[in-house]
Order: C-alpha cells, then sequence, then structure tokens
C-alpha cells in the first residue's frame, strides 16, 4: 500500500517532466465521424480562395490533363490507334 509521501513523489516527477512542445488538441477523426457523420467541424472548411494551402488549386488542372485510354480500340486490333 503507497503512502501520502509515494503519492506526493509521483506527482512532483509528472510535475517535473521535461515538455517538447505543444501541440494542438484536435478530435480524432473517428471520433468525429461516430458522432455526426453528416457534420463536417468549421475548422475544416475552406470558404475563400485565400484560405487554401499553397499547392492545392492546383489539383484541378492536373486531373484534367490525365489521358484517357479507351481499351475497347485496343481490343478491336486497329493498328492506327
Amino acid at each position: 500500500m503507497g503512502s501520502y509521501t509515494d503519492v506526493a513523489l509521483i506527482h512532483e516527477e509528472v510535475a517535473v517532466a521535461p515538455a517538447f512542445g505543444s501541440s494542438l488538441l484536435v478530435p480524432n477523426v473517428q471520433e468525429i465521424v461516430m458522432c455526426d457523420p453528416l457534420h463536417v467541424p468549421e475548422r475544416y472548411l475552406i470558404k475563400n480562395q485565400e484560405d487554401m494551402p499553397n499547392g492545392a488549386d492546383n489539383t484541378c488542372k492536373l486531373s484534367s490533363e490525365i489521358p484517357t485510354i479507351d481499351f475497347s480500340l485496343l481490343s478491336r486490333g486497329h493498328k492506327e490507334e
């Protein structure tokens, strides 16, 4: 059985533990979905173009440049295509 002094020593050790930095406390994605799967927290909504991260606006431009291959044309055996 621990005594009062043992508890005080443990508490003191925790209090003097080194801090390596701080981080924002944000909920886990799974927790957000479990609470209300149709609600997106305000902090994750982008309202203005200026709020978008750098490079995020290029994704739509890049996806439209990806070529599409019609495999049905290849299976017909036309050498021109």
